[in-house]
């Protein structure tokens, strides 16, 4: 019975996602949409031993097409030779201002210290966060900016195009967004609803006033996963929120690097985004195990029609958001399999968080009871 369960789950997957998708709407669709009057704007990128990608990064932010920006990138104590780059470049445009943090204060996460320290430096009216992995096109920010505008929010994400290059990166990359999807469905962001919210790393445009008012960096600064936090502060005060998806690959990253980058990347933010709970844990790992495999063990135990129900169904879901992602269509028949590699990375997170009694982020140790003293992810 369970396994029957599990392809109607996948089929109510699919209704859910297809049902978002068509109020879902896209950053090129503002490209006309020309202000009165473009307000400077301030990107502040966090770098913490980015020396192998934050050259292209920045060279595509200093290449913008916007009338009015700056960029301020914060060395966050990186030993990688990434200052030095970050300096050379800045000798060669006036439009690039570096800052080097060399000590953490106490009470800060490096990231969270890392964009408040660049805030507090910015002069633009409104403030684009983003990572110094991300790559831009020359429109982006001006679209972006058009958008915030024209749909009169006050935060304003976008929806990178993930890059994968193999096959792990892929079949991963389709099956998180899903699940993301699920939880902070992007398309219920406009509503004035304060449960619902969303933030993404690699774009998080805010108006400076509205950064201000829900206390910045400041009042996150000790959460792991700071841009979903800042967009939940901004929702939760009043403000409103907008969601656009970079179908175009105007924004786009290459989020994670194979298998072991996988692993590793969400070894801080898988626990955290369960609450450091072990209970919540092992709730949900164990449904997400359950509806991965239930449309494949079905196949193996000969159920054929309702196997290959659920297997029609991950492929219909991962169609609708591949053109989105820029992952192949293909990569639903292998949701199973990006299950259990979720599980597998939520449970060794879990499992290494709770050993050290806390978290090694960028070379400083959190811990745990003061995590989750700080913890307030979801809640009101």
């Amino acid at each position: 019975m369970w396994l029957k369960l599990t392809v109607a789950a996948w089929w109510g997957v699919f209704l859910r996602i297809w049902r978002g998708r068509q109020e879902l709407m896209t950053l090129d669709l503002f490209r006309d949409q020309v202000p009165e009057a473009y307000p400077s704007v301030s990107v502040v990128v966090a770098a913490c031993n980015e020396a192998a990608t934050v050259e292209n990064a920045l060279q595509s932010l200093l290449g913008l097409d916007y009338p009015d920006y700056e960029v301020i990138v914060v060395n966050d104590r990186s030993t990688d030779g990434t200052g030095e780059i970050l300096e050379r470049i800045a000798r060669g445009d006036g439009r690039l201002k570096v800052l080097h943090v060399e000590r953490l204060p106490a009470g800060w996460l490096g990231k969270t210290h890392a964009l408040f320290t660049g805030a507090c430096s910015a002069r633009g009216e409104r403030i684009l966060f983003t990572d110094a992995d991300v790559i831009f096109e020359p429109t982006a920010l001006r679209w972006a900016i058009h958008a915030l505008e024209q749909l009169e929010v006050d935060h304003l994400v976008l929806g990178p195009r993930l890059l994968a290059e193999n096959f792990a990166e892929k079949i991963f990359v389709g099956f998180f967004a899903l699940a993301f999807a699920l939880r902070y469905p992007p398309e219920r962001v406009f509503s004035k609803n304060r449960r619902h919210y969303v933030g993404v790393g690699a774009f998080n445009l805010v108006r400076r006033s509205t950064y201000e008012a829900v206390g910045g960096h400041r009042s996150i600064s000790l959460q792991v996963a700071d841009d979903l936090c800042l967009g939940q502060r901004v929702k939760q005060s009043g403000y409103r929120q907008g969601f656009l998806e970079s179908r175009r690959g105007e924004v786009r990253v290459r989020w994670v690097h194979g298998l072991s980058g996988i692993v590793k990347g969400l070894e801080k933010n898988a626990y955290a985004g369960l609450h450091y709970s072990m209970s919540e844990t092992l709730a949900s790992t164990t449904v997400i195990l359950a509806v991965s495999l239930g449309p494949l063990a079905s196949l193996l135990l000969g159920d054929w029609i309702w196997g290959l129900a659920g297997l029609s169904a991950m492929l219909a879901a991962s169609n609708l958001i591949a053109p989105g992602l820029g992952t192949p269509r293909w990569c639903g028949l292998f949701f199973p399999l990006a299950g259990l590699i979720f599980c597998y990375v939520v449970l060794r997170s879990a499992w290494l968080t709770e050993r050290q009694r806390g978290l090694y982020w960028r070379g400083t140790f959190y811990s745990l009871d003061e995590l989750r003293s700080q913890d307030i992810l979801d809640k009101s």
